[in-house]
């Protein structure tokens, strides 16, 4: 009961710490990932605002561009002289409008006087420009013209409260050679049809404000949306925008992520305290028992004690594996003596058969894959134990036993039956290959063997034979028939089954 009431009092403790920290942790990078977010939708803002800004400029360079090419012309030059009226009605029509986006044109003299004032629009065609327009257009050009190579302008004024894009140029010849004349002005509304269509390039709602001043530009956020405002122009125009969170979803989406990885990480992390406190104090001692127990009831069942330190039950354990281990290494060495050979470390007949039978099923489930075993006589092996002695015929062994596991291949397995007989079982192979690996085991094997200082000669007969059942015995007994007809016809040789 007191360690029980321990491990509660421990858990409940821990649980508040972890609790506090996993608040801790959540309101913490909440905060950070919040300050990310604004910032990415500032950086959105402000990108927004530059494609406007460089749109907006785009659009008074056309409209400067122009009217420089209307003012270098030579029927313009010439106008400002005769003051011919049908200039006007053959180039300032509703055409004018159409082809170059021009609302209204203006004409005025050196001094800066209108000589011609005249809206193009199709609904306002022939319409004059009012006395304020004209003189906040006479404001803006120069009044005196300069370089020809810088005689010309643009700028975005509020006209009768209404945003417009003005360009002007100075009036000289077509070879701009003669000295200006006068001014021309393109004008366009900066609202309407111009408005929707920069709204479309830009992929914003932006507008267009009037300032009050100069001012500096301003992104912020307002209530549920973001605001955004740059100066363009000079001081009197604001480029405005104001947009919906763009992130709004990520940010919930990663608030609510944050929130069930806080309860998750702070919940596992109590979960695993507990477990490593029951499972290091107290579940081991059951754990150590109910192991003990079951060794003693089945010894193949046995398992190692597990060891999580080095306090005084590690040590036990430590102890009990150590032990264990011993016995199991005695009892895998038995094993591996009941399936090997002793003295050339192949494998047995018994581990042999087992392999055949586990080949052949394969080979018999999937007729793609067969199955060849070859079976080796050692030529004259009793002959070199009787008259050299069975030092010789072992190292014989020892040596062909070698050259064999040097030329198989992972999946083939070498077995000594006894004797003078070896078996190498070849899955996966048909009996060209075989045949042609048997060949090459036959040369190899043929070789002399080095003992005491002296060369013995050596010769093998090797018979081939394919599985043509799943039966191991038949297997095994066509490649002695075979075996033997090598060595009827003089041995050294390699000799396949033949069916009768």
């Amino acid at each position: 009961m007191a360690q029980q009431s321990l491990k509660r009092w421990v858990v409940s403790r821990l649980g508040f710490t972890l609790f506090a920290a996993s608040v801790l942790s959540f309101t913490t990078s909440l905060l950070v990932l919040r300050q990310q977010f604004d910032s990415a939708e500032r950086k959105q803002l402000q990108q927004e605002l530059a494609r406007v800004a460089a749109t907006l400029e785009r659009e008074l360079a056309g409209l400067r561009s122009r009217a420089r090419d209307y003012g270098s012309w030579d029927d313009t030059y010439r106008y400002l002289d005769d003051r011919d009226a049908g200039y006007v009605e053959t180039n300032f029509t509703t055409e004018l409008s159409a082809n170059l986006g021009v609302d209204w044109v203006a004409v005025l003299d050196l001094q800066r006087q209108p000589v011609i004032t005249r809206r193009v629009q199709p609904e306002r065609t022939g319409e004059t420009l009012t006395g304020k327009e004209i003189a906040a257009i006479a404001a803006m050009v120069p009044r005196q013209p300069p370089a020809l190579d810088a005689a010309e302008g643009s700028a975005l004024h509020w006209l009768d409260e209404e945003p417009t894009l003005i360009g002007y140029a100075v009036v000289t010849d077509s070879a701009r050679a003669a000295p200006p004349r006068g001014w021309l002005v393109f004008g366009r509304s900066g609202s309407g049809p111009l408005l929707e269509r920069l709204r479309v390039a830009t992929g914003t709602g932006f507008r267009l404000a009037r300032g009050s001043g100069p001012g500096s530009s301003r992104i912020e956020r307002q209530g549920a949306h973001w605001h955004g405002e740059v100066p363009f122009g000079g001081d009197d125009t604001r480029i405005v925008l104001d947009n919906a969170p763009r992130f709004s979803t990520e940010s919930s989406t990663t608030t609510w992520l944050l929130a069930i990885n806080a309860v998750v990480v702070g919940g596992l992390a109590l979960l695993g305290i507990w477990r490593v406190l029951d499972r290091r104090i107290l579940s081991r001692l059951a754990q150590f028992s109910d192991l003990a127990n079951a060794s003693r009831r089945d010894r193949t069942a046995a398992q190692p004690w597990p060891v999580g330190g080095s306090d005084e039950l590690d040590d036990l354990a430590v102890a009990h594996n150590d032990l264990m281990t011993e016995v199991r290494a005695q009892q895998d060495e038995l094993a591996r003596l009941a399936h090997r050979d002793p003295l050339t470390g192949l494998d047995n007949r018994r581990r042999l058969m087992d392999r055949m039978n586990e080949e052949l099923a394969e080979s018999y489930r999937s007729s793609a894959r067969p199955c060849a075993l070859m079976l080796i006589d050692i030529d004259d092996l009793k002959r070199i134990n009787d008259r050299i002695g069975h030092a010789a015929g072992d190292a014989v062994l020892l040596a062909i036993a070698d050259r064999i596991r040097q030329r198989l291949g992972t999946e083939d397995t070498a077995a000594r039956l006894g004797g003078d007989e070896l078996a190498v079982l070849l899955p996966n192979r048909d009996l060209a290959a075989a045949l042609s690996l048997a060949e090459t085991l036959r040369s190899d094997l043929s070789r002399c063997v080095r003992h005491d200082g002296r060369d013995l000669a050596v010769s093998v007969s090797i018979g081939v034979a394919v599985a043509s059942d799943g039966s191991p015995g038949s297997l095994l007994h066509q490649a002695d028939i075979a075996m033997y007809a090598a060595k009827r016809e003089g041995k050294d040789r390699v000799a396949a089954y033949k069916p009768a």
